[in-house]
């Protein structure tokens, strides 16, 4: 099993540490462990958490463009 440290995950997730950390925080992923230094570390399921939320996140932003680009829309 290949482990993380937040800054390889935020790196191949293209997303800041901070991402990394509120994510954590909310519970959409988390820590699998945390070693000498207080490192965290996350295994590979974490970033196909990632890729998962970034797929719902664009499919709303294209459902909202969709809704509020037809010109019958109630203002």
């Amino acid at each position: 099993m290949k482990y993380y440290r937040i800054g390889e995950l935020a790196h191949l997730a293209r997303v800041s540490t901070r991402t990394v950390d509120y994510y954590t925080k909310i519970g959409v992923i988390k820590e699998k462990e945390r070693r000498s230094g207080n490192h965290r570390l996350y295994i590979e399921e974490a970033l196909t958490w990632f890729y998962l939320v970034n797929i719902y996140i664009m499919k709303e932003i294209i459902l909202l463009n969709c809704l509020f680009s037809r010109k019958d829309y109630i203002v």
